[in-house]
C-alpha cells in the first residue's frame, strides 16, 4: 500500500507543479486577449470617427457642387432671357420705344428685394456664400446668431451641410 501512497503523493506534487506555469500561461493569454480587443475596439472607433468626418465633408462637397449646378441653370436661364430680349429689341427696333419700355419693364421686375439688412444679419453676404464657406463664418456667433441663421436657411435655400453644423453647435453651445 505504500507503494501506492508514495505514487500518489508524487502525482500530487507533479500536478502542483504543473498548475502554476499552466495558471500563468493562462494569464498571460487572457491580458493578451484584453489587449487585442482593446487595440481592435480603438482602430475600429478611429475608422468610424474617420467615415463620419469623411461623409461629412463628402456631403458639403456634394451640397456646394449643387449650389454651383443651380447658380450655373440660374445663369443660362438669365443669358437665355437676356439673348431673347436682345433679339426681341432687334426684331422691334423699328417700332422705337415699344422695346425700351419692355425691356425697362423685365429689368424692373429682375430687382432683386433685399432677404434681409447686411447690418443686422450676422454673416455679411450670407446669400452668396457657399456651404463650406458659411460654415466656416459660424465659430464664435451667439446662440440666437446661428438660430437666425438657420431659420433663413431653412426659408431659402435650406442647404442640409449647413443645416447639420447649425444643429450641432446649437446643441453644443447648451
Amino acid at each position: 500500500m505504500e507503494p501506492i501512497i508514495a505514487v500518489n503523493r508524487l502525482a500530487q506534487d507533479f500536478a502542483g507543479q504543473i498548475v502554476e506555469p499552466y495558471k500563468e500561461l493562462t494569464d498571460r493569454t487572457v491580458g493578451w486577449q484584453e489587449r487585442n480587443v482593446r487595440l481592435l475596439q480603438t482602430l475600429f472607433e478611429g475608422a468610424i470617427r474617420g467615415a463620419q468626418r469623411q461623409t461629412e465633408a463628402n456631403l458639403a462637397l456634394a451640397q456646394e457642387l449643387f449650389e454651383q449646378a443651380e447658380e450655373q441653370r440660374e445663369t443660362l436661364q438669365r443669358l437665355t432671357g437676356k439673348a431673347a430680349e436682345a433679339y426681341w429689341e432687334l426684331a422691334f427696333s423699328p417700332v422705337g420705344s415699344f422695346g425700351v419700355a419692355v425691356m425697362a419693364r423685365g429689368e424692373a421686375a429682375e430687382e432683386p428685394k433685399p432677404e434681409t439688412s447686411a447690418a443686422s444679419f450676422p454673416i455679411p453676404g450670407y446669400a452668396r456664400l457657399t456651404s463650406a464657406q458659411v460654415i466656416e463664418k459660424l465659430d464664435g456667433l451667439s446662440v440666437a446668431q446661428l438660430k437666425r441663421i438657420r431659420a433663413y436657411e431653412m426659408e431659402h435655400k435650406n442647404r442640409k451641410a449647413i443645416l447639420a453644423s447649425l444643429e450641432r453647435r446649437i446643441q453644443e453651445a447648451r
